[in-house]
């Protein structure tokens, strides 16, 4: 019984954070795990069976699996970001796992770099990136030739 109870305590710290990465990671990351966080147990909702423990078991290590899988992968999709100026900007956005991530304006006129700084995206407003995080785009869309683009990286701070 005590080995099932240390499980359960585990299993329970593992969902509790996962449940601060689903808050924290960004729609064009989370679209592929929305289902899985949907099956996270809420506090106070939790069966006591082994049954049940094993289930909870599963679906975590599943998550970490999947949250894995975003860091070796290339996203691509639509955000709205704030800008400098406290606006809302629709960007097209490129995330490279989850390490780097930039950003780009429908006019080409802003841009920006992100990075995972304690568990929350952080965007460094970089209008002279704009030209280059086109490129990027471009070429991961196929519309030019595959090419060398020449992009700022930082890393530092959390992943799952």
């Amino acid at each position: 019984q005590d080995i099932v109870d240390s499980l359960a305590k585990s299993v329970g710290v593992a969902e509790q954070n996962l449940q601060r990465w689903q808050d924290k990671l960004p729609v064009v990351l989370l679209g592929p795990l929305r289902e899985s966080f949907s099956k996270l147990p809420r506090a106070g909702t939790l069966t006591p069976s082994a049954a049940a423990l094993a289930e909870r078991l599963q679906l975590v290590l599943g998550i970490y699996a999947q949250l894995q899988q975003l860091t070796r992968s290339v996203h691509v999709g639509r955000m709205v970001l704030t800008t400098p100026d406290n606006r809302q900007a629709e960007m097209e956005v490129v995330f490279i796992g989850m390490a780097v991530a930039y950003a780009v304006s429908a006019d080409d006129t802003r841009a920006a770099m992100g990075c995972l700084e304690q568990a929350t995206w952080t965007w460094h407003w970089r209008g002279d990136l704009a030209p280059a995080v086109r490129q990027l785009l471009s070429c991961y869309r196929k519309e030019s030739p595959a090419a060398f683009v020449n992009l700022p990286v930082q890393t530092k701070g959390d992943t799952p």
